[in-house]
């Protein structure tokens, strides 16, 4: 089963996703036109973190430090694991996208749940227990 890597990056109640492009190279890739947090397939012998900070990297040029990162859970899906991390800022960054995704957006983690657009369920629901969960004591 392939490996995926993915940060959610927040920054108060809002978090940055990405819209995926429909097709790369004339092929149409998973969840195109999907919104969803940045991350990609591990390469052969790295680890879901690395994987996602390396994706997060290529897809926003933003660069954060493992140790910035929080490990959530997985999603599995038919033929992967998709495994969420996130990082909090205290400034909201601005991404560079490149062709991977065709806007990027911030958004309210309390009203994903009513998102207008193209987005998968099972990421919402983590992303939102991400935040109930950070406030528990």
């Amino acid at each position: 089963m392939k490996k995926v890597g993915g940060i959610g990056l927040i920054y108060n109640d809002l978090i940055l996703l990405g819209r995926r492009v429909e097709h790369i190279n004339g092929q149409p890739i998973p969840l195109g036109g999907y919104w969803a947090i940045f991350g990609g397939s591990c390469e052969k012998n790295e680890n879901p973190m690395i994987c996602a900070l390396r994706e997060l990297k290529e897809e926003t040029q933003i660069d954060i430090e493992f140790h910035n990162i929080i490990y959530s859970r997985p999603i599995q899906n038919d033929d992967n694991i998709f495994h969420v991390y996130f990082s909090e800022f205290d400034t909201q960054p601005s991404p560079v996208l490149n062709y991977e995704h065709t806007e990027y957006g911030w958004f309210s983690i309390d009203e994903l749940d009513r998102f207008p657009y193209d987005i998968d369920h099972r990421l919402v629901k983590v992303i939102q227990e991400y935040k109930k969960n950070r406030y528990q004591t």
